[in-house]
């Protein structure tokens, strides 16, 4: 891992929990950085109350991931709730940094991807619940080499998921929308982050909402 590449553990607070929340170290923080950690520790908190708790904020290069664990009674729903949470987090979060008077003074979204992770989901979209929670996300579709278009070849098509239907999943690809039919389709699942390994989570970017969204 090159110094550029180094992961920095950056501080989770809370004023009103603050005991309850495990401490990182910030030293190596910028003063952007700590108020952003600020602002995505209170916003995980009072938007979302008990059903996801923040574990870790880290910034690498110019990615800044924010590590979540999302409570489920039922392990059979663990996967599609991590799947949902991450989804509501990252756009609850660019909202956030989108706000003028935010933007006007941390810039956040101009000079990081924010990338949101959990332990409890490996990025495979399976459910109606989990299509519909990343819609307008880029995901992978694997198709299979009998798919007409592919030549023989097993294919991964990249685009930005419109919707999975009974017979088909539709991409919008560069502006167009591209239609696969399901019998060809081998999975669906988010592309990872290219991040160092560390706590065994997995870590997904929305690429196309993290960055600055057009006004």
């Amino acid at each position: 891992m090159s110094s550029d590449e180094e992961m920095v553990q950056g501080e989770v607070f809370d004023e009103d929990n603050s005991d309850d929340l495990e401490e990182f170290d910030n030293s190596s923080l910028d003063d952007r950085q700590r108020e952003a950690n600020r602002l995505i520790s209170s916003t995980i908190l009072t938007s979302f109350e008990n059903s996801i708790t923040l574990l870790d904020i880290s910034w690498v290069g110019d990615r800044c991931i924010v590590t979540v664990d999302s409570e489920s009674d039922n392990d059979d729903d663990a996967s599609e709730q991590a799947a949902n949470s991450i989804g509501d987090v990252s756009r609850r979060l660019i909202d956030v940094f989108n706000d003028p008077d935010v933007d006007a003074k941390l810039d956040i979204t101009n000079r990081y991807e924010i990338l949101v992770s959990t332990r409890g989901f490996d990025g495979r979209l399976v459910t109606p619940k989990e299509f519909t929670a990343w819609k307008g996300f880029d995901v992978e579709v694997q198709t299979d080499k009998a798919y007409p278009k592919n030549k023989g070849k097993d294919k991964v098509y990249l685009g930005r998921l419109v919707e999975k239907t009974d017979d088909a999943v539709r991409l919008n690809v560069k502006g167009r929308i591209s239609k696969i039919p399901l019998q060809f389709v081998l999975g669906v699942k988010l592309p990872k982050a290219k991040v160092e390994k560390g706590d065994g989570g997995n870590v997904f970017a929305d690429k196309s909402q993290s960055r600055r969204r057009k006004r």
